[in-house]
C-alpha cells in the first residue's frame, strides 16, 4: 500500500472510527456540550451522530496525512500531533456547517471561529488519547495474544522478513516506523507490519545497518548515494527509496563512511 493509500485507510480502520465517531456522538448527545442540553433528545442525537460519522470521514484522513508530512519534515511527534488536529479540525467544522441546517434547522448560528474552536476542544483530547494511549496499549494487546514466539531465528534471512507476505520477502533494505507499524523495504518490495520499530530493528540480527532517523533504520549494503545537505544527509537506497539523516547521526554516518 502507497503512503497516500495508508492516509486514506482500509476497511479495518474505517470501521474502527466510524464506530468511534458513533459512540462519541452518542455520549455527546447526552453530555449536552455547548449550551445544547436545552434541546430535544431527539434533535441532540441526530445532530451529534451526523456531525461525529460525517466529520470523521474528513476528520482521520487529515490527521494522517499530517503526520506523515510531519514525520517527512522531521518534527517532534507530538508537536506534529497538535498540529494534525488542528488542521483536521477545520474540515470537520465545515461539514457540520453544512450539515447544521438539515439536522437542526431552526438552531441558534454560531460564528464559523467559535465552532472551529469548540471542535478542536473536543478533537484534542480525543485525537492525542486514540494516537498515543493506542500506541501505548497496541504493543501489549499484540503480545498478549501473539503465539510463542519460535525459539530459533529462520533459516533464512533475518527474523523480521518472516512477519512480511511471501511476495515482499528478500533482501532487508530498510525499516521504516508509520504510526503502530513497521513497513519493511527489501529488494522485492515493502510490506506494513504491526510492530515497534525498536523490536523491528532487534529482529534484524545482526545485520550491518545503523538507525539514521527516529522512523528509519538503514541495512549499510542498502545505500547506493549519501548526499550531505548542510547539517543533514540523505541516503538513496537501492530500491529508489530516499531516506533523510538527523544531524545528530550525520557525523556517524561520515565516521563509517557511508558519506
Amino acid at each position: 500500500m502507497s503512503a497516500w493509500g495508508e492516509v486514506i485507510g482500509g476497511p479495518r480502520a474505517w470501521a474502527r472510527e466510524l464506530g468511534l465517531a458513533a459512540f462519541v456522538g452518542l455520549a455527546l448527545a447526552f453530555i449536552g456540550p455547548f449550551g445544547s442540553y436545552t434541546r430535544p433528545l431527539e434533535v441532540r442525537l441526530l445532530a451529534s451522530v451526523s456531525y461525529g460519522v460525517a466529520g470523521s470521514v474528513v476528520f482521520w484522513p487529515t490527521l494522517r496525512a499530517a503526520l506523515m508530512l510531519g514525520r517527512r519534515a522531521s518534527l517532534p511527534e507530538p508537536f506534529a500531533a497538535v498540529l494534525g488536529l488542528a488542521a483536521a479540525s477545520v474540515p470537520v467544522t465545515g461539514v457540520v456547517l453544512l450539515l447544521r441546517p438539515l439536522v437542526a434547522p431552526g438552531g441558534s448560528g454560531v460564528a464559523s471561529a467559535s465552532l472551529y474552536f469548540a471542535v478542536l476542544a473536543l478533537a484534542l483530547p480525543l485525537g492525542l488519547a486514540v494516537l498515543f494511549v493506542g500506541r501505548w496499549a497496541e504493543p501489549r494487546r499484540e503480545a498478549a495474544f501473539a503465539p510463542e514466539p519460535v525459539a530459533q531465528a529462520p533459516a533464512e534471512g533475518p527474523r523480521v522478513l518472516s512477519r512480511a507476505p511471501l511476495k515482499a520477502r528478500g533482501e532487508l533494505l530498510a525499516l521504516q516506523a508509520e504510526d503502530h507499524y513497521v513497513r519493511i523495504h527489501t529488494s522485492a518490495g515493502d510490506a506494513l507490519v504491526l510492530m515497534r520499530l525498536a523490536d523491528a530493528v532487534a529482529e534484524a540480527d545482526g545485520i550491518d545497518g545503523l538507525r539514521v532517523h527516529r522512523s528509519w533504520w538503514v541495512a549499510r549494503a542498502a545505500v547506493r548515494e549519501a548526499k550531505a545537505e548542510g547539517r543533514r544527509a540523505t541516503l538513496t537506497l537501492s530500491n529508489g527509496v530516499s531516506v533523510p539523516v538527523t544531524r545528530e547521526v550525520v557525523p556517524e554516518i561520515r565516521r563509517l563512511g557511508w558519506i
